[in-house]
């Protein structure tokens, strides 16, 4: 089976799947995963349940049976040999196989999650894939999550200024129904949203880059990537560090106290850096080849403008 192709579960559905509870929400996305082209239709059952998500069969039958029962999948087979047909909405959520099927011969990350019985940290990682938003942010929303860096003027030369960042705080919004199920009452309302992402780092599912943006509001869009999982996200360093011995003095290279010293020109002063994650398991589609492109482009562009600004 190949873990390279994408299915889709309707949002309603899988959340209502999760009401069902782990064993059902993790059967439920088994069954998608062996959907054919409709993402309905498939001849898994629950053997494939304990194959791929290490539920036993025993525990597995009930599971889809509770999936029966709620409307979220029906047996159109009249023989032994179930044939499920899953109800799936028009709002659907588009996932890669690869969290399901084994890649690399690692665990899968259904597998493992559903290891830490938390019903809701599963829900929280097919959630996710719902508010990615590859092209625009190069990760998750920041209407939904992200680590803010503080910016600082450290330094101007010539046609660039050079600003200094740091890492603050992590922020969750809580206006989306992806983050909004995981409040807790009290002071600390996002004690147990910023947990379950823990886990997910923990586990390699989510990845960190910090990436400068025009600007703070929602307009604004990608100018490069300063650091990230990738040699082509962290390109930037090395010309940041070119420029920087070209128009600092060594000093002020030195003695810089920011965690990042980014040169920008000086139309781009507004800039602010942004810690985006991104999850690590992503369906090879066109659009996430698009969003690679525009990476390597950026990436490309910058280094040509940059380095071209000071020669002249």
């Amino acid at each position: 089976m190949a873990t390279d192709g994408f299915f889709a579960v309707g949002l309603d559905e899988w959340r209502k799947a999760c009401s069902l509870g782990l064993n059902a929400a993790c059967s439920f996305l088994v069954l998608a995963c062996g959907t054919g082209r409709d993402n309905s239709t498939t001849a898994w059952s629950a053997n494939a349940v304990q194959t791929y998500a290490g539920i036993s069969w025993v525990r597995a039958r009930p599971a889809i049976e509770r999936l029966i029962a709620a409307g979220l999948a029906s047996n159109t087979s009249d023989t032994k040999k179930p044939r499920y047909k899953l109800t799936i909405g028009v709002e659907r959520i588009w996932l890669p196989k690869s969290i399901v099927i084994s890649a690399n011969g690692e665990l899968p990350a259904v597998h493992r999650i559903r290891q830490a019985q938390d019903v809701l940290l599963l829900r929280l990682f097919v959630d996710l894939y719902h508010s990615q938003n590859l092209a625009a942010d190069g990760g998750l929303s920041r209407r939904v999550y992200y680590t803010k860096y503080k910016k600082t003027v450290y330094a101007e030369s010539g046609a660039f200024i050079f600003l200094g960042f740091d890492c603050d705080n992590s922020y969750v919004s809580w206006v989306t129904d992806v983050t909004s199920v995981h409040r807790v009452e009290g002071k600390s309302p996002g004690d147990v949203f910023f947990k379950r992402i823990g886990a997910l780092r923990d586990m390699g599912l989510l990845e960190y880059s910090v990436i400068l943006f025009e600007g703070g509001g929602d307009e604004a869009e990608i100018i490069f990537p300063i650091v990230g999982p990738t040699d082509t996200e962290n390109e930037m360093l090395s010309v940041a560090s070119v420029i920087a011995e070209r128009l600092l003095q060594p000093w002020q290279i030195d003695n810089s106290p920011h965690k990042y010293l980014v040169p920008v020109l000086r139309h781009q002063g507004g800039a602010e850096a942004f810690g985006i994650y991104r999850l690590r398991h992503r369906p090879k589609t066109a659009l996430t080849s698009a969003w690679w492109a525009s990476i390597n482009d950026l990436v490309g562009q910058a280094r040509r403008l940059y380095e071209g600004s000071t020669k002249a």
